[in-house]
């Protein structure tokens, strides 16, 4: 099984987990929205600062290109919302932990594009906007990130570590959710 594999398959109760939790929302409107936005921000906004402190640029190259809260604080900018407290991250420790943590933000742009379709956000008269749920399109990230996953993976990077990395990250979004429901 190599290491994509794997990490879905650890990965995959809590990913589970984490989309019925968001599942409930209806993003077409505007209050749900927000508060889809905001518990986004609560975790993605923390986690890609603990990425930087870890010496993400040093695992992908592009790092720039990927990061999306400043997308994020954008939208929140535009429907009015105040970013939310962030949630305590844990602390990403190597190269492993990096990867795994990256590969539950990079695959969260793949279900980006579901949300958008699904919901007809930014469909054209669109009231909404779209700058997080939108970054990236047109751009190669998820096919780049699988590479250089399988390269780390193939130059030895710890399973377990890349493993508990996204784990990590599914926890961070999780908690992000129960502190927006409250």
């Amino acid at each position: 099984m190599n290491l994509r594999h794997a990490l879905r398959h650890a990965t995959s109760a809590l990913h589970a987990e984490l989309d019925g939790r968001f599942s409930a929302l209806d993003l077409g409107n505007r209050r749900d929205y927000t508060l889809f936005l905001r518990a986004q921000a609560a975790a993605l906004l923390p986690l890609e600062q603990r990425l930087e402190q870890a010496g993400v640029a040093d695992v992908v190259d592009d790092w720039p290109e990927r990061s999306r809260s400043r997308a994020l604080l954008a939208d929140l900018a535009a429907l009015g919302a105040a970013s939310p407290p962030p949630v305590p991250v844990a602390s990403l420790q190597g190269a492993g932990a990096v990867f795994g943590a990256l590969y539950v933000l990079e695959g969260s742009r793949l279900g980006a594009e579901v949300l958008l379709r699904e919901h007809g956000i930014g469909d054209a008269g669109g009231q909404l906007p779209i700058h997080f749920l939108g970054h990236g399109r047109g751009r190669r990230l998820w096919p780049t990130f699988l590479a250089a996953l399988e390269l780390a993976s193939s130059a030895g990077i710890a399973d377990d570590e890349v493993i508990g990395g996204a784990e990590a990250a599914f926890r961070t979004f999780l908690t992000a959710t129960e502190l927006a429901a409250a």
